[in-house]
């Protein structure tokens, strides 16, 4: 841990979300919440159901339009996004983008919002006080689902030196410009970042330690890793796979119980039955995450039996489509073919 004089720096993160939000949404900002000491930034053009009455979270209304106009005025290319996902390729300049909301802050990051947060403050400080300019969640390039940036003009202007950043910018296809831009020949702003750490105007945390734990676990990301930068060799460390269990704003692994910093729920969100809308997560007690879906635990017997009923409709459905297609197949009740 740091030293007992050391001040946490000021620390802002950036989220973007355009079009119907995700079922889980209110989870994830209950379980960032719990982080007093962090503050997040949501922009997006969907009204919440419910009031987020969060001291460190601020909901800002906000069109796709809107931003393409922020945007181009911030970096001087011509931005005219047509959807919200393609803002991904803007991510590394968000420092610029939306450096009014980040005066003061001596970090920004973004995130996206398929996550679910436990304690930063066992994980950050630490790193913050050894002086990264970059704080990557994945263990081998820049981007995904967390990253933290110094915010300084060296940084947030990092990525004019890619020379591919203004096309990606603009082309109205996603080419993963914030991670490798495997679509542009792995030029992306990993790249740029390699570059000026070997050269040691850098300095990056990775793959030290695990930040994330998630529900799928593949060798695809560190071998494009491998192949995409044969001169910089690293150790690429393939994140844990395996369920979280969330509680008292703690993410720990049931596979191994080893503390995470935040939960990237990668693919269990894929599945055709997803969570009815999660509401009372201010009377969570815990809840488990996992290629199965979100499993919740209440405190108060309304909350439980209401979830419970979501359980049972989730369980019958499932068997209609699932089992009984099968067993009616076999059965020879088939369609007659036109």
């Amino acid at each position: 841990m740091p030293h007992s004089s050391y001040q946490l720096p000021r620390t802002c993160f950036l989220a973007t979300h355009f079009g119907p939000l995700p079922p889980w949404l209110r989870l994830t900002l209950e379980t960032f919440a719990r982080n007093k000491d962090y503050k997040l930034l949501l922009f997006t053009d969907q009204k919440l159901r419910r009031a987020i009455a969060y001291e460190n979270i601020a909901i800002h209304p906000y069109s796709l339009t809107a931003f393409n106009r922020l945007a181009t005025e911030k970096t001087g290319v011509p931005i005219s996004l047509e959807r919200g996902y393609k803002i991904c390729d803007l991510r590394p300049a968000f420092g610029v983008i939306f450096e009014d909301y980040l005066e003061g802050c001596d970090y920004w990051g973004h995130v996206d919002l398929d996550t679910f947060w436990g304690n930063l403050s066992a994980f950050l400080p630490r790193l913050m006080a050894q002086n990264y300019d970059i704080i990557c969640g994945s263990p081998y390039h820049v981007g995904g689902p967390f990253c933290l940036y110094k915010n300084t003009e060296k940084i947030n202007f990092l990525y004019r030196q890619n020379p591919t950043y203004s096309h990606a910018f603009t082309t109205s296809e996603n080419v993963d410009f914030d991670e490798i831009g495997i679509q542009i020949n792995c030029q992306g702003f990993e790249r740029t970042v390699r570059i000026q750490e070997s050269a040691g105007e850098l300095l990056v945390f990775r793959g030290q330690e695990q930040l994330c734990l998630q529900d799928a676990q593949s060798a695809w990301w560190p071998a494009q890793v491998a192949e995409a930068f044969p001169d910089h060799p690293r150790k690429q460390t393939i994140p844990l796979a395996a369920s979280g269990r969330w509680q008292q704003g703690r993410l720990l692994s049931i596979l191994d119980g080893k503390e995470y910093m935040f939960y990237h729920f990668k693919m269990g969100k894929r599945r055709l039955f997803r969570p009815i809308a999660i509401r009372r997560c201010d009377r969570l007690d815990s809840f488990e995450v996992g290629l199965e879906g979100i499993c919740l635990h209440y405190r108060g017997w309304t909350s439980k039996i209401l979830h419970f009923g979501e359980q049972i409709l989730i369980r019958v459905t499932k068997t209609l489509i699932y089992d009984l297609g099968p067993i009616r197949h076999l059965l020879g009740f088939r369609r007659t073919p036109k």
